[in-house]
């Protein structure tokens, strides 16, 4: 492994888990202010904002559910 990770092709757990942190981190601030940005610039009821956020939520939640499945495996 040491020879693996000194060719470059083994990244750190640590490195891992910062950049996946960081990259959900932004998937969720962008998943978060997506209903707010499309109401302003589509002109969306309420009605259709809340079917929205359900949707977006609905996803959030599946996309959770599978990264604790793969990583309690």
């Amino acid at each position: 492994m040491k020879l693996e990770a000194a060719q470059g092709r083994l990244v750190p757990i640590d490195d891992v888990t910062t950049e996946r942190s960081t990259t959900f981190k932004a998937l969720a601030l962008g998943l978060e202010t997506l209903p707010d940005r499309i109401e302003i610039n589509c002109g969306l009821n309420a009605n259709q904002v809340a079917v929205m956020i359900e949707i977006i939520d609905s996803q959030r939640q599946m996309l959770y559910d599978s990264l604790v499945a793969e990583f309690s495996e």
